[in-house]
């Protein structure tokens, strides 16, 4: 076990931390016949197979795109919270 904080850091950047969590990532993934997905040294967010295939899933430049929220609705139209919609008005 250990105690320091220090340690700690050090341990997570062993050759040994690396090498038992790569093992854990292969098993938890090619192990049970799925991809790693990750963040390739492009941006690109990738799929990639045991068999060495490896697909780009989403480009740095499609992640890079903000898509806007959906409208609001009209104010007379938003619910308060604990109540209910207001009655639409008459058309007098």
């Amino acid at each position: 076990m250990i105690d320091d904080e220090d340690e700690v850091g050090e341990y997570l950047k062993s050759d040994a931390f690396k090498a038992a969590f790569k093992a854990q990532v292969e098993k938890d993934t090619w192990g049970q016949g799925k991809p790693k997905i990750y963040l390739d040294k492009n941006g690109d967010i990738v799929e990639h197979w045991k068999d060495g295939t490896i697909n780009i899933l989403k480009t740095k430049e499609e992640r890079s795109k903000v898509i806007p929220p959906p409208p609001l609705p009209p104010p007379d139209r938003i619910i308060k919270e604990g109540g209910n919609p207001p009655k639409p008005r008459s058309l007098r």
